[in-house]
C-alpha cells in the first residue's frame, strides 16, 4: 500500500518514495521582516503526514509518523541573487496550535489589545 491523505499535493496516481516519504500541502506564505543581507523572507506552512510506503516495517513506520505527522514550517530567505536553503522546523499539530495561540497573544499585546 502507498496511501495519500485527501489533502496531499503529491499526485494520487503516483507513489511516495524515500526522498519525499510524506504527504504535505503548501499553504500561503507569510512575509517576514528580513534580517541582515536578506532582502525578502517568508515563512511557509504545510500540514504533513507520513506516507505508508510499501514494505515499511512497523518500527520504520512509527519513526516516520513521529517525524512527519504534524506541521512543517519552512523559512525561505532571498538575498537578491539567490534563495538560501530553506530552514525546516517540524512540530506536532498540538504544538502548532499552541504556537498559533502564543503568536496571537503576542500580536494582541504588541497592538495594545491586551496589556497583561
Amino acid at each position: 500500500m502507498n496511501h495519500h491523505t485527501t489533502w496531499c499535493e503529491f499526485d494520487h496516481g503516483h507513489r511516495h518514495h524515500p526522498r519525499t516519504p510524506y504527504c504535505s500541502r503548501l499553504l500561503p506564505g507569510v512575509p517576514l521582516i528580513p534580517e541582515g543581507t536578506v532582502l525578502k523572507s517568508k515563512l511557509w506552512v504545510s500540514p504533513t503526514h507520513a506516507a505508508n510506503l510499501d514494505g515499511l516495517g512497523i518500527d520504520a513506520l512509527r519513526a516516520a509518523e513521529t517525524r512527519y505527522n504534524g506541521v512543517e514550517l519552512a523559512l525561505e530567505a532571498w538575498d537578491g541573487s539567490k534563495h538560501r536553503p530553506a530552514k525546516i522546523i517540524r512540530m506536532s499539530a498540538d504544538a502548532a496550535r499552541a504556537l498559533a495561540a502564543t503568536l496571537i497573544q503576542a500580536a494582541d499585546m504588541q497592538q495594545g489589545r491586551i496589556t497583561t
